[in-house]
């Protein structure tokens, strides 16, 4: 009986993996459509040109988002992120990659962490 109850709750266990990684997918390629807003046009930076941060950031987030897995850590986002604007060269451009980079790297944290938060509370209760 209890080797029936092991496998019981070992294919549950995976079906709430792949469930829960799924979930995470997604919750990731939503995350990474929040670009970074544009800052206030200046004579070496002007709408026009922010656009180039834009393309960037859409590139690196499709990048990003057909490779993500559960496994996915902030660090590589930030790499990523990085590596597809390293031509950006306007500071305010920058400034503002930065900003939308912490915001997603903090949320997929979040992201990343509530399954075992969720765990080890209702474990904790138990």
């Amino acid at each position: 009986m209890q080797s029936g109850l092991f496998k019981y709750r070992l294919r549950c266990a995976a079906f709430l993996s792949a469930t829960i990684c799924s979930r995470m997918t997604n919750r990731y390629t939503r995350l990474l459509e929040l670009s970074p807003g544009p800052h206030e046009p200046t004579a070496q930076c002007g709408l026009q040109a922010q656009s180039a941060l834009k393309a960037a950031w859409s590139v690196a987030a499709h990048y990003l988002s057909s490779n993500a897995t559960a496994e996915t850590i902030s660090a590589i986002a930030l790499a990523v992120f990085e590596a597809f604007s390293g031509h950006i060269v306007c500071k305010d451009c920058l400034d503002q990659r930065s900003k939308a980079v912490v915001n997603v790297v903090e949320k997929w944290d979040e992201i990343v962490l509530l399954p075992f938060n969720v765990s080890n509370a209702t474990s904790n209760s138990a």
